[in-house]
């Protein structure tokens, strides 16, 4: 089995920009006012890949961030919820609910993500669970799903997911590669159900 490189921590301390820390209290004041979706749809980018169910994960979610920093805890629990919900459909013999909830609960530790702003302990636990529950999904999906190592130059490699169509028997297929923007995540790219690639 090919070893999978681990997260590099960083142990350099949480970056310090004095105006930053000075001035959290008016990103606070925004996200009080304006919810989890105060700089971007954040709410409707990770729903979206989750199907109908996401939705009353957003809602929860969107109930409980008043400030920049309940946007981790928020989406950290509601992962947790999922996953616990996946344990418990996987030991019953459910494999559809305990895939779509592992899909759910990694899109959701993306997702707790997004505020870190440092490779710590906390941003890679999340990293680790994400991928952890995808690739519990990955072995249950319903298409075939799995982890791809892309070589770089540098012998350095980039991660990725590949998927193949539903259905698929042999032969060549068109190829879609996408990449997410900086504070994107690959989990959340394709959907659970309908994929539209």
């Amino acid at each position: 089995m090919e070893r999978i490189p681990q997260p590099i921590m960083d142990k350099r301390g949480e970056p310090h920009m004095k105006r930053f820390e000075e001035q959290r209290w008016l990103l606070d004041n925004i996200v009080r006012t304006n919810g989890v979706d105060w700089d971007q749809p954040r709410s409707i980018y990770i729903s979206s890949p989750c199907g109908p169910e996401g939705g009353a994960d957003i809602a929860g979610v969107r109930e409980r961030v008043k400030k920049m920093a309940d946007i981790a805890p928020a989406f950290e629990a509601v992962a947790r919820r999922r996953e616990a919900k996946a344990k418990a459909a996987e030991e019953a013999g459910s494999m559809v609910t305990a895939r779509d909830n592992y899909f759910m609960s990694a899109v959701y530790w993306g997702a707790a993500q997004w505020p870190y702003d440092q490779n710590d302990e906390a941003n890679v636990a999340c990293h680790l669970k994400k991928r952890e529950c995808y690739t519990k999904y990955a072995g249950m999906a319903d298409h075939k799903v799995e982890a791809a190592w892309i070589p770089l130059p540098s012998g350095k490699r980039v991660p990725g997911w590949f998927h193949l169509p539903y259905g698929y028997k042999s032969g060549r297929v068109p190829a879609v590669v996408s990449i997410p923007g900086m504070d994107g995540f690959k989990e959340s790219n394709v959907a659970l159900l309908g994929d539209r690639w």
